[in-house]
């Protein structure tokens, strides 16, 4: 949803790193864990949508 909405660039699953969720933004690739992609697309969303989902205008 985050991808199809222009929120996020990319977003790639590399599961022999460390690091193996890797999402791309305007600033470059952020490397995260599961935990923290979790909330990353959380906050993302939130952000994103927020306004629409109390009856505003949207993004």
């Amino acid at each position: 949803m985050l991808l199809s909405q222009g929120v996020i660039d990319d977003f790639r699953i590399r599961p022999d790193e460390e690091f193996p969720f890797r999402v791309t933004v305007p600033a470059g690739v952020v490397p995260m864990t599961e935990h923290q992609a979790a909330h990353f697309a959380l906050g993302a969303t939130v952000a994103h949508f927020g306004r629409l989902a109390r009856g505003g205008d949207g993004p």
